[in-house]
């Protein structure tokens, strides 16, 4: 049973930080690291970056 917590555990401690890894494509990293988790708001375009500093990928860069 201590396994499978175990497991979860780190199941969840990769699933927040791909979640904050994508929000921070997008989002103000300052507004990421210093707000819990489920209260970031990712339809507050106030906390957006500027387009000039979204990664969109390699293909988009070089189409732009």
């Amino acid at each position: 049973m201590e396994s499978i917590f175990f497991c979860g555990n780190q199941l969840h401690d990769k699933m927040v930080s791909t979640y904050k890894d994508l929000l921070m494509c997008f989002m103000k990293e300052d507004n990421i690291n210093k707000t819990t988790l489920y209260l970031i708001n990712p339809e507050n375009v106030e906390q957006y970056l500027p387009s000039t500093q979204i990664y969109l990928g390699i293909k988009v860069l070089n189409d732009i």
